[in-house]
C-alpha cells in the first residue's frame, strides 16, 4: 500500500473561514486545551521526510505540505520546498493565495499541484466564505504566477477549487470561471461541505451555536441530505483512515485529516516512532472511528458519490 501524507508545516491560517475549523473552532469547542499554533522546523520536515522516503518510495509518494494551516506563510518555505524536491516527491500545495509571500517560489522547485481554495469574483461575496479575504489580492496572484509560468516556460498544474455556496452562483461563479478559462487554469466547482469532524457530529447531535447555523443554513444541500446521498453505497471503508497520515507542525499526528480537537491526537510523534507504529496506534479511537463511520460523516467528508451530490444540485438549483 502506498499511503498519502500530509505535512502541516504552518499550524495556523491567514483567514477564519465559517465553515473551517480554522474559523468556526471557539475555545469552549475543544474538549480540553486549544489547538497549538506555529511552524515546522526544518530539521523536523527534514527527520518527517526522510523517515518517509525509508517507508515508501517517494517518487509515488504525494506529499501535501498543508491541511488546516495556510503553507505559504512558512518563512523558510523555500528551504522546505528544496529538501522535499530533493527526494523528488510528488509535492502539492493548496492555499488560499491570501499573502504576497512565497509565490515565485512555487515555480523553483518540484511543485507538481497547486489547489486555490476560492468561493467568489467579487469581495462582498468572497469575504462571507473566505473571511478576512481579499479576492483582489487572489486574482492577482493569479495573474503573477500566470505571468511567472510563461516567462520562465515552466507550468503547475493549477486549480481552482470553487466551494459553492447559496451566497455564490450567481455571477460570481460565473465570472470566475471566465477568469481561470483566461489564464488557462483548472476550474472546479464543488458544493461546500461543513467541517471538521468534531462539528458535524456536535451538528449531528443539536449542539452547535446559532454562528454555525448560520454558516450551514449557506449551504446548498442540507448536511443530513448530503451525507444520506453521500452514503449511498453504504461504505464503511475510511481512506483517511487507512490510506493517510497527517503530521503537525510540532510533529504530532492526529488520527486523520478530518479532526482538528487534539483530543484526538495519537500517542505517537513523527520525531520519535516508526510510521508503522504510528499507523497501528490508530486503533486507540476504534470507538470514534466506528461512531464516524457509522454516521456516515467519513462519506460526507471525502465527498463520496460526486455524480449524486451534483444532479441533487442541478435540480435544485438549475446548475
Amino acid at each position: 500500500m502506498i499511503y498519502d501524507f500530509f505535512i502541516d508545516i504552518v499550524g495556523a491560517c491567514n483567514l477564519s473561514c465559517p465553515s473551517c475549523p480554522t474559523g468556526n473552532f471557539k475555545r469552549l469547542d475543544f474538549y480540553n486545551k486549544a489547538r497549538p499554533k506555529g511552524f515546522m522546523q526544518l530539521d523536523d520536515f527534514h527527520t518527517a521526510i526522510k523517515k518517509i522516503s525509508e517507508f515508501q518510495d517517494p517518487s509515488k509518494t504525494s506529499l501535501h505540505l498543508y491541511n488546516w494551516g495556510e503553507p505559504l506563510l512558512h518563512p523558510q518555505f523555500n528551504e522546505i520546498l528544496a529538501k522535499a524536491s530533493d527526494y523528488e516527491f510528488r509535492i502539492y500545495i493548496s492555499s488560499n493565495l491570501n499573502t504576497n509571500k512565497n509565490i515565485t517560489t512555487l515555480l523553483d522547485h518540484n511543485v507538481k499541484f497547486l489547489r486555490i481554495s476560492n468561493s467568489g469574483f467579487y469581495q462582498n461575496t468572497y469575504q462571507k466564505s473566505h473571511r478576512r479575504g481579499d479576492i483582489n489580492l487572489v486574482k492577482s496572484n493569479m495573474y503573477l504566477l500566470r505571468h511567472l509560468m510563461d516567462k520562465r516556460k515552466h507550468s503547475i498544474d493549477i486549480e481552482i477549487f470553487y466551494h459553492m455556496y447559496k451566497s455564490n452562483i450567481g455571477e460570481d461563479i460565473i465570472e470566475m470561471k471566465k477568469l481561470c478559462d483566461d489564464l488557462n487554469y483548472r476550474f472546479t466547482p464543488i458544493v461546500a461541505n461543513f467541517v471538521s469532524v468534531e462539528k458535524v457530529m456536535k451538528y449531528l447531535d443539536n449542539e452547535i451555536s446559532n454562528e454555525d447555523r448560520s454558516t450551514i443554513s449557506n449551504l446548498l444541500i442540507p448536511i443530513e441530505k448530503s451525507i444520506n446521498i453521500s452514503n449511498v453505497k453504504k461504505d464503511s471503508s475510511c481512506h483517511l483512515y487507512e490510506n493517510q497520515i497527517v503530521i503537525n507542525f510540532d510533529g504530532t499526528i492526529p488520527l486523520c485529516c478530518g479532526v482538528y480537537d487534539p483530543k484526538y491526537l495519537l500517542c505517537k510523534n513523527i520525531l520519535k516512532h516508526s510510521l508503522l507504529d504510528i499507523q497501528e496506534s490508530k486503533s486507540k479511537f476504534s470507538e470514534y472511528c466506528t461512531k464516524c463511520t457509522e454516521s456516515g460523516i467519513h462519506n460526507y467528508l471525502m465527498a463520496k458519490n460526486k455524480e449524486g451530490i451534483q444532479s441533487f444540485v442541478s435540480k435544485e438549483y438549475h446548475l
